[in-house]
């Protein structure tokens, strides 16, 4: 009996080594789970930083190409401004031409405002509007009596804006 005493004591002291094994082995498995789990928090934080960094220089690149085109823009605003001021006798005799080119340069227009649109990009309403200094530039001022003081007269250069930020403001006269 003493020997299947000491037998028992042996298998038990065996076995709480084993155990303690085990635990050991699962403490490490534990810290290095925990040091995975920071890992990765620290890879998404990276990620999200990059997807943000991405963004920025994605709008930005669009900024850059979208300014370069707006100028364009403002020519065919002031070829269609012109067109209907023109009164040349030879427009006379040639007032469906006249008229043809108008609505071309109307439809070129529209089709640019589209695709300004399409990047989230928009022109600022300047005409007849009290001045604004966050999206207008005064280039002049004239007097006209019958406008009140600080309404736009007229636009010069028009501003616009992208994703509710002003990329370029209106350059515009004011009424003193």
């Amino acid at each position: 009996m003493l020997a299947e005493f000491v037998s028992f004591k042996n298998k038990i002291q065996i076995q709480n080594r084993e155990q303690s094994k085990n635990i050991r082995c699962l403490k490490g498995f534990n810290e290095f789970a925990l040091q995975g789990q920071a890992m990765i928090s620290l890879l998404e934080e990276k990620i999200n930083k990059l997807n943000t960094m991405e963004e920025k220089i994605i709008d930005n690149a669009q900024e850059k190409a979208i300014s370069a085109f707006l100028d364009v823009r403002d020519s065919l605003v002031r070829g269609v401004e012109a067109g209907e001021k023109i009164s040349f006798p030879y427009f006379v005799f040639n007032r469906k031409k006249q008229d043809s080119i108008i609505k071309g340069y109307e439809v070129v227009l529209k089709k640019f405002d589209l695709a300004l649109a399409m990047l989230d990009t928009f022109p600022i309403g300047t005409n007849n509007i009290e001045f604004n200094p966050e999206m207008m530039i005064a280039v002049d001022t004239q007097n006209i009596s019958t406008l009140k003081k600080g309404i736009v007269i007229d636009e010069i250069c028009g501003g616009f804006k992208r994703k509710g930020k002003v990329i370029r403001p209106a350059r515009v006269i004011v009424n003193r």
